[in-house]
């Protein structure tokens, strides 16, 4: 290339000046040797060769400048083309020293030296060219670059650090806008110009960043210096965008306000809390909607779902992305995972739109029905945003409110448990106690208590509508593992062991819970016993100290849990961690707790004495044994031990020979120990229970106690009346009547007639009232008469005859059978009762009102195990033999000592007194002038 000097061309132009009008007027431009004429280009023309018809040759020139009307386009790479003139065509071709003024020397082929022209040129690269982004270029000549490919040659697509360019974000950006093509997102798409890589020929001025938001024509904004983005010369210091959506918090169509100022080059929170916020804990929580409460630290009842479970789409867990092209692209997907079902009913509304609402979602719903097998049945539509539309009890019964008061949740047997009160003041924490969320300790309220409301919520997120039924009791109440059933719901109920709440109830003493196990879930009401037993049986002693067996009325010591004695009718003090003793109606006591045994102070059951639980109360320890009224010490004369309350043993259960009675309190009073100390005295002379042959067995339905109308006080200070009883076995005796008479019969040893009747009478008594004689019971001695009864059938004690003119001046009746005795004088009751009866009766006659008969006197009870026996006890006197003083034979004396007695068929057999006759049966009618005497004796 020709360069003329100063001196030179001014020569030059002095010489033209002169030649002027000689030469013809001829301006040769530069695309008059290269570039093109039509229409006018300066490019030279690039060709494979040296092509002189074209001007073309090997290079570039085509696709590195525009189309250009001036010579000066070309000082990018060759000095001073604007200086040029016809005469720089001297065969060399000049490269500026420093290509396109670059930040760092650019050069080409590593040289700035004019090098010659060659008909085959030696092309070369450049190096340090700011236009291809400080790199080293291809060989001059090469094939032009075509996009996308070509993009790389410069700069990275998209840069990744050192000489492809500062990677600033572009990794992660290129993630969701992969290839050339997302570049467009920030940058202005060349893909589509007619010349994609002439922006590089603007290389030097600033970045051109049009960041676009795709959901508004508002551009977003970038901080940093736009200059600053070559590899080699520039310090590259990035800045932040701001005003955009893809780094917003994706609730809003216009305001875009992230968690954390986007900074190109500076990564994220790995925890997505750096736009939109994530929960689980992080320090920027998501709270648009009900993210909180969905997303939330596990605190005050929010939860900890990850976001794929209602973006299953999208999210990866919690902070992976599954599916990017669900993120960041323009609306908000909702897609909740297979195994929480459901649909939301806005799925993909734009952000900042209307919200919708959940349906048919297993996090909203009744998740099994009751009875425990299948599915949810019922579910709720929360709407999205709105705290108020639902609440606990919107799924599963309840108010809803804090404290999950009104109708609550019914299925199973929650409605009985949440009668309870478990010392809990809040239906928040008697959920807990089954379904212990939290390792907090046990506290009756969610408030007011030292661990604030942490005690409900810390932990509720993670075992609460997460795909299970976690059954967890808390500590105080039993072990966490009490539930038998698996977690899964539909499964059907299961049981518990070793609760507290289904204990014996030892454990408020002892501190360990017994061993347990309750009928499964949802099985019905149970009662008492299935806990406890009725009353709590377990050993005294072991493992604590135990008296209900004598305190068996429940109302009567706890009438504050129930009162009625057999229902609960307070659960407020039932299962309440403590033994709560109330005195019942008409009882009074003090009550002292102790771990050991409790004391009881003052109780009106026993007397006003005190007493320790699971001592032994001896009987004196309340009342006297007996009480001290006439009637207690005559009916009982047994010792201290020998008293039982509902014991009806009597004096022969005890000795063979007894010096008083024993008739225990089982038989007057009842045979339930339970009402005993119950603050009454009660009386009862009959029941169906009792054993048989018992004293009390032997009263009719009709034995009744009348109280009496003045009350008297004992010497314990019971009090009690003097009333009257009736239609009782002890104050009776038989009587026997033959309706129609004997008729005529032959056996005179065992027979009785078929219309006999036997009628037992009670005689009235009144309760301490005067001494009874013999005959205050039965008649002294006992007898039948005509024409009730004929010949003294049933009864062979005395019987009085009908009388008439035979038996003159008797005529109203001559007494005949054991108490004539022949007409040998009365009998003594001792003869054929000697172990009752030793003292033989003083007899007096009675001959008034035309009757002749033998009144007894009384005699003392020799042996009270024999009397009022339920027997009628027979030993014949074997002492005293009896003596007749005979007319024709003298005095005859006849000893019993073989005599006998069966009592099954009320047979004598070998009575000296009836001498033939071997066996006579008690009460076989007798007519003394009939074939009958022959029987004992012959004429």
């Amino acid at each position: 290339m020709l360069r003329l000097q100063p001196v030179q061309l001014f020569a030059c132009l002095i010489t033209v000046l002169f030649l002027w009008p000689a030469l013809p007027a001829v301006a040769i431009e530069c695309y008059e040797c290269h570039g093109g004429k039509a229409p006018p280009d300066y490019r030279p023309v690039d060709a494979a060769y040296r092509n002189i018809s074209t001007g073309g040759f090997q290079g570039n020139h085509r696709t590195h400048m525009d189309p250009v009307v001036i010579p000066g386009a070309c000082s990018r790479c060759h000095p001073d083309t604007a200086e040029y003139g016809p005469g720089h065509a001297n065969r060399l071709i000049e490269i500026k020293p420093n290509i396109n003024n670059s930040p760092v020397t650019a050069v080409y082929r590593n040289g700035s030296s004019a090098f010659p022209q060659r008909a085959v040129p030696r092309l070369g690269s450049c190096s340090n060219v700011n236009c291809h982004f400080e790199r080293e270029t291809k060989a001059w000549g090469s094939a032009p670059l075509v996009q996308p490919e070509g993009c790389a040659e410069c700069h990275g697509a998209p840069p990744s650090g050192g000489d492809s360019g500062a990677a600033g974000s572009h990794t992660s950006h290129d993630l969701y806008y992969p290839g050339t093509g997302g570049c467009g997102k920030c940058h202005t798409d060349h893909r589509n110009e007619v010349s994609p890589f002439r922006h590089a020929t603007s290389v030097g001025r600033d970045l051109v960043l049009a960041i676009q938001n795709p959901l508004t024509s508002v551009r977003s904004l970038y901080s940093g210096n736009l200059g600053d983005y070559l590899p080699k010369s520039g310090s590259n210091q990035f800045g932040s965008c701001s005003n955009i959506y893809c780094h917003s918090k994706g609730d809003s169509s216009g305001n875009y306000q992230p968690n954390v100022v986007p900074v190109w080059g500076t990564p994220l929170p790995g925890d997505c809390s750096g736009c939109h916020g994530n929960g689980h804990g992080t320090g920027a929580e998501i709270t648009s909607g009900s993210h909180t409460i969905h997303v939330g630290k596990d605190f005050y009842g929010q939860y900890v779902y990850q976001c794929s479970v209602c973006h299953n789409y999208t999210a990866s867990g919690s902070t992976g992305i599954a599916n990017r092209a669900n993120h960041l692209n323009r609306q908000v997907d909702v897609n909740l995972a297979p195994a929480f079902g459901g649909t939301y009913s806005a799925d993909g509304h734009s952000p900042g739109a209307t919200v919708g609402s959940c349906q048919n979602v297993y996090c909203h719903s009744n998740v099994q029905p009751d009875g425990g097998i299948g599915g949810p049945t019922a579910y709720n539509t929360p709407e999205w945003g709105d705290a108020d539309s639902i609440q606990c009890g919107d799924c599963h019964a309840g108010d809803g409110g804090h404290g999950h008061g009104g109708a609550k949740i019914a299925t199973g047997s929650h409605a009985k448990h949440l009668t309870y009160g478990f010392t809990a003041t809040s239906n928040t924490v008697r959920c807990m106690i089954c379904h212990k969320y939290t390792d907090q300790p046990f506290v009756p309220t969610c408030f007011g208590n030292p661990y604030g409301n942490t005690v409900c919520h810390w932990g509720t997120g993670a075992k609460h509508a997460n795909g299970k039924i976690d059954v967890r009791l808390d500590p105080v109440f039993g072990n966490m593992s009490a539930y038998q059933g698996g977690p899964e719901p539909g499964n059907g109920y299961a049981n518990c062991t070793n609760t507290y709440c289904h204990s014996n109830g030892t454990s408020v003493a002892s501190g360990a819970v017994t061993a347990s196990a309750t009928t499964n879930w949802g099985s019905g009401t149970i009662g008492c016993s299935a806990c406890h037993a009725y009353p709590p049986n377990y050993p005294n002693g072991t493992p604590k100290a135990n008296s209900h067996a004598h305190h068996s009325v429940c109302n009567l010591c706890h009438n504050s849990t129930s009162s009625d004695g057999v229902t609960i009718t307070n659960t407020a003090t039932h299962v309440n961690k403590a033994y709560d003793l109330v005195p019942g109606p008409g009882v009074s006591f003090s009550y002292t707790y102790a771990a050991t045994g409790g004391m009881c102070g003052s109780i009106s059951c026993h007397g006003g004495a005190g007493a320790t639980w699971g001592a032994t109360v001896q009987c004196g320890g309340c009342h006297e044994v007996p009480p001290a009224t006439p009637a207690h010490l005559k009916h009982f004369s047994g010792s201290l031990e020998q008293a039982a309350y509902g014991d009806v043993r009597i004096a022969q259960d005890f000795s063979a020979n007894a010096a008083g009675y024993i008739i225990n309190c089982g038989n007057c009073h009842p045979l339930d120990r339970a009402k005993h100390g119950n603050g009454s005295v009660d009386v009862e002379l009959h029941n169906p229970l009792a054993p048989p042959d018992s004293l009390k067995a032997r009263n009719p339905a009709s034995a009744a106690y009348l109280n009496g109308t003045s009350i008297h006080t004992d010497s314990k200070g019971f009090r009690y009346t003097n009333g009257t009883c009736s239609s009782v076995y002890c104050h009776s005796y038989n009587e026997w009547t033959t309706p129609g008479g004997v008729a005529n019969f032959t056996n005179y040893s065992t027979y009785l007639p078929p219309n006999l009747v036997v009628t037992r009478n009670y005689r009235s008594v009144t309760w301490n009232g005067s001494a009874l004689t013999c005959s205050g019971c039965h008649a002294n001695p006992p007898r039948t008469r005509y024409p009730d009864n004929d010949l003294g059938a049933g009864d062979s004690h005395s019987w009085i005859n009908a009388g008439g003119d035979y038996n003159a001046p008797y005529v109203n009746g001559v007494e005949e059978r054991h108490n004539a005795n022949m007409g040998y004088g009365p009998m003594p009751c001792r003869t054929c009762h000697y172990e009752t009866l030793r003292v033989a009766n003083a007899w007096t006659l009675y001959t008034s009102n035309s009757q002749y008969m033998w009144n007894a006197g009384d005699v003392p009870i020799n042996n009270f195990s024999k009397h009022v026996n339920g027997s009628g006890s027979v030993d014949f006197d074997r002492d005293n033999p009896v003596v007749y003083d005979t007319y024709w034979s003298g005095t005859v004396t006849m000893s019993l000592n073989t005599a006998q007695y069966d009592a099954s068929s009320k047979t004598c057999s070998n009575v000296a007194c009836h001498q033939d006759q071997t066996k006579i049966k008690w009460g076989v009618p007798y007519d003394s002038w009939t074939n009958q005497c022959y029987v004992c004796h012959s004429y």
